[in-house]
């Protein structure tokens, strides 16, 4: 049985890491008023269980993210921010450019919900 203790320690690893093509790798601090800018560089610094909501509003002049996505942990869960819809691009044309959101095999329980994800020369998820 899992104790009080114990479920509140769990409940504080667990962050909620918000990104959005306004926000800044280097000032963020990943808060909403705050975000970094960057899926990828989230990614490197999360751990098991962390969030990470992307904005994607359409007063934001962009909402589309051009970025290699690596999920290397396990339970990492990425969704567009409730209300906005953002966007994860790559180009059709280019063979270079194949696989682009990747889940490691350790990254068991990890999602990717309510995201829109285009293009790839030959595919977009592995």
């Amino acid at each position: 049985m899992v104790s009080a203790e114990n479920l509140n320690q769990n409940i504080l690893k667990n962050k909620i890491i918000y990104v959005s093509t306004s926000g800044n790798d280097s000032s963020g601090n990943g808060s909403l008023e705050k975000p970094y800018r960057t899926i990828s560089f989230v990614l490197e610094n999360a751990n098991r269980c962390d969030e990470i909501i992307l904005r994607g509003s359409a007063e934001l002049s962009s909402n589309i993210y051009n970025e290699f996505i690596r999920i290397g942990e396990p339970e990492i869960h990425i969704s567009s921010m409730d209300g906005e819809w953002a966007v994860i691009q790559f180009p059709l044309n280019d063979e270079e450019i194949d696989t682009r959101v990747h889940f490691d095999v350790d990254s068991s329980g990890s999602s990717i919900k309510n995201v829109e994800i285009t293009g790839g020369y030959y595919f977009t998820l592995e």
